[in-house]
C-alpha cells in the first residue's frame, strides 16, 4: 500500500509551536518547515526539512544573563529510507558561533551508528530544547535498566 503525504508549517511562533508539546523551553524565535512521507506501509520514506530563526532559550539560574546566546539560524533536515535514516544539523550564532552535526543510521544496527560533529563557540542550550524527553517508562529495556 504506497504511502503519500505532506505537511508544511509556514513560519511561526516557536514558543507556541512547542507549548504545544507541553514544552515551554524556547522563549522567542520562528520554526517552519516541511515533512514528506512516501514508501510503502512496509518501507516508508521520510523526508524533513525544519528551520528555526532568531530562536532563544532561558538561561538556567546563576548562568549570567536571563537567556542564552540567540541562534541566528538553526537547519534540520533529516531522512528515512530502507530502514535508516540521516540526521544533518546547521546552526549559526549572531557572534560567530556555529555547529554541524550529521549522523546516520538503524536503530537496528546501533553499533554502526556514525555521527560527526563540529562545533566553535556554539551555546548548545537551543538544541537541547528539541530533544525528547525521557522519563523512567521510556528506558525500559534498554540495557543496564
Amino acid at each position: 500500500m504506497p504511502l503519500v503525504g505532506t505537511l508544511t508549517v509556514a513560519p511561526t511562533s516557536a514558543p507556541m509551536l512547542f507549548n504545544l508539546f507541553g514544552r515551554s523551553e524556547v522563549i522567542a524565535g520562528t520554526i517552519g518547515g516541511s515533512a514528506t512521507l512516501g514508501g510503502t506501509v512496509g518501507m516508508p520514506t521520510i523526508v524533513a526539512h525544519v528551520v528555526g530563526e532568531h530562536l532563544a532559550v532561558p538561561r538556567p539560574p546563576g548562568h549570567g544573563t536571563s537567556r542564552s546566546k540567540p541562534v541566528d539560524r538553526l537547519v534540520i533536515d533529516a531522512t528515512w529510507s530502507e530502514h535508516r535514516g540521516t540526521l544533518k544539523i546547521d546552526g549559526v550564532e549572531p557572534a560567530g558561533g556555529m555547529i554541524s552535526v550529521v549522523a546516520e543510521g538503524s536503530p537496528w544496527a546501533l553499533d554502526a551508528v556514525t555521527a560527526k560533529v563540529k562545533s566553535t563557540h556554539f551555546d548548545l542550550g537551543v538544541l537541547l530544547a528539541f530533544v525528547p524527553r525521557l522519563d523512567h517508562t521510556s528506558l525500559r529495556g534498554c540495557p543496564g535498566r
